[in-house]
């Protein structure tokens, strides 16, 4: 895929070279294209708006109509927001702040609804998170 993006390869030669049909070779240069937007963020901050950005987008297109859909949603939240753990942990820095000295917008995280997760701390190879559920 990355190939693809850089050469511009039109829908059909990635369908082809994947053997995929075209509309699965759409879908896999959009979720390329959303991971590299959250990857190649220019911070963690805006790492972590564009991947909730994304879930929200993606929940809000599979219907939240439930609260089973509506926990799916909050559970990918959680994960965006152990991705920012993690991401703050191996650049060093700390929740409030990042190495140019601007304002991480992160900060803390606490997601209260049915569940409650805060991050406490990372140590040399995890990142660790409590979570409460109702």
């Amino acid at each position: 895929m990355e190939r693809a993006a850089k050469e511009g390869w039109p829908t059909s030669k990635i369908a082809e070279v994947l053997r995929v049909d075209i509309d699965e070779a759409q879908e896999l240069s959009a979720a390329f294209d959303r991971a590299r937007q959250i990857v190649d963020a220019e911070n963690p901050a805006e790492m972590f708006r564009n991947a909730v950005r994304f879930s929200i987008q993606d929940a809000v297109r599979e219907g939240l109509h439930d609260a089973e859909s509506i926990e799916a949603l909050v559970t990918q939240i959680c994960y965006r927001a152990a991705d920012l753990a993690y991401v703050l942990h191996t650049r060093g820095e700390t929740e409030g702040e990042t190495k140019g000295g601007e304002r991480n917008r992160c900060g803390h995280l606490l997601f209260a609804d049915l569940r409650v997760v805060r991050f406490f701390g990372a140590g040399p190879d995890f990142v660790f998170l409590t979570g409460k559920s109702s």
